[in-house]
């Protein structure tokens, strides 16, 4: 078992989970299993909210886009932020 810390910066999902930061002992292994195990514990919303709202996931401060999607490995002291896409110019 591994603990993660994911901080919630979209304010939907935040009122969907009811927590800005959530500190969690989980058996995932990957980030799509901790997204699937999010979804049970809130509901099974999380993932569609994410995927609806095109949410940004960082693992330690990476997106994890450019390194290998929900398939990312975790590990035990990750910081996983969910934050919406910001652009400026």
């Amino acid at each position: 078992m591994i603990r993660v810390k994911i901080r919630i910066f979209d304010l939907n999902l935040r009122s969907l989970t009811g927590e800005s930061e959530i500190n969690l002992d989980t058996e995932a292994s990957t980030m799509g299993e901790l997204i699937s195990e999010l979804d049970k514990r809130y509901g099974g919303s999380v993932s569609a909210e994410i995927l609806k709202r095109e949410l940004v996931i960082l693992l330690n401060g990476r997106n994890i886009n450019v390194l290998d999607g929900f398939k990312t490995k975790i590990a035990d002291g990750d910081e996983i932020v969910i934050t919406p896409l910001f652009a400026g110019g």
